[in-house]
């Protein structure tokens, strides 16, 4: 795919308008896209339904176009109504938009931030729950899973972020804000009975404990019979 484009600079009612030609070269042929802007940064290239084309004002962020110019008249602007509008543009077209109302987004959306002649509303959710930007909804926060730390909380606008205990390191509840906890080493005076996993921690026995032997029996057993199992698969 080829593109290329160039300008044409003209004067439009008194006005300078730069016409730019972008070519796109395709499977299906060549493509021409035509794109007007004015060169007074405070004005909009408009076609209207009544009139010829023309650079027209643009309405101040915190303002709606309530008519679109024409040959009479330029731009015709109005204010948003605080608390129900708002207009985040400088635009000669656009009209003012409604607030977001966050108790229609999800039973358990409140407000966090009302809505400004410029800005929406921004919505935040009861917790256990975070807004998501991208859906625009209440979503349950994550539990981080044994074996696994929390990296970052959950916040009013972003989920749990987890991840698995590195060696060394383990987690076995399923609970918020859990972290993987250091894994233990055996003492002198104790005897190694099960190596630290990423869900449980070491497990140690004392010397001159009378089951201790009996629990290390256990665990060599067992061991033995998985190997053996293994071995006749």
């Amino acid at each position: 795919m080829n593109n290329s484009n160039y300008t044409i600079s003209s004067n439009e009612n008194n006005e300078t308008v730069t016409t730019t030609v972008s070519s796109i070269e395709g499977t299906g042929g060549v493509v021409e896209i035509q794109t007007e802007t004015c060169d007074d940064p405070l004005k909009e290239f408009v076609s209207p339904v009544r009139g010829i084309p023309r650079c027209c004002r643009k309405c101040e962020p915190g303002n709606g176009m309530l008519r679109l110019c024409s040959n009479a008249e330029d731009t015709q602007c109005r204010p948003c109504k605080p608390g129900f509008e708002f207009s985040p543009f400088r635009s000669a077209t656009k009209k003012c938009l409604h607030c977001r109302r966050c108790e229609e987004i999800h039973p358990l959306a409140k407000t966090r931030n009302e809505c400004t002649p410029i800005t929406d509303t921004i919505c935040q959710c009861e917790k256990p729950y975070y807004m998501s930007e991208k859906e625009q909804t209440c979503k349950p926060c994550t539990v981080c899973k044994p074996g696994e730390g929390i990296v970052q909380a959950c916040g009013w606008n972003s989920d749990t972020q987890c991840q698995s205990c590195p060696a060394g390191f383990w987690s076995a509840q399923s609970i918020d804000n859990v972290k993987c906890i250091p894994c233990q080493s055996c003492g002198k005076d104790q005897v190694l009975v099960k190596q630290c996993s990423p869900t449980s921690d070491t497990l140690c026995c004392p010397l001159n404990n009378p089951n201790c032997t009996h629990e290390l029996s256990m665990y060599f057993v067992m061991l033995f019979l998985l190997l053996l199992s293994f071995c006749r698969e």
